[in-house]
């Protein structure tokens, strides 16, 4: 990794925790004192998969959802993440998955179980 305004990779990372489904680590660079932050994403293979097809697409604006994004969907949602932590994991906007949400009837279906207090 290089720093953003020098182009250094003399880094360093001040701070490290977790943030939902990922890691934010907030890094330094040593050469000229710019910092920033980054988020990491674990994957499972599968989601690797999807995520490369994803990048090759150049339109994801009126892409079809697919069986294995509607079943990561609700895993993510289970796991209590954000419409904007999903749609960077699915390559999409928060706003398609929040109507993605809206279509496949899982706003009530979280509320029941208890985690009224997340955004849906």
């Amino acid at each position: 990794m290089k720093c953003p305004e020098c182009d250094s990779k003399k880094l360093k990372i001040t701070d490290s925790r977790p943030v939902e489904a990922a890691t934010r680590r907030k890094r330094l660079c040593e050469e000229c004192g710019h910092r920033w932050h980054t988020f990491e994403f674990t994957m499972t293979q599968e989601e690797y998969k999807l995520f490369v097809l994803r990048s090759k697409r150049q339109k994801m604006k009126f892409a079809n959802w697919t069986e294995e994004e509607d079943e990561l969907l609700v895993m993510y949602l289970g796991e209590g993440c954000s419409h904007s932590t999903i749609a960077k994991f699915l390559g999409r906007t928060k706003y398609s998955v929040r109507g993605r949400v809206k279509k496949l009837g899982l706003e009530a279906r979280w509320v029941v179980t208890g985690i009224e207090n997340r955004q849906i």
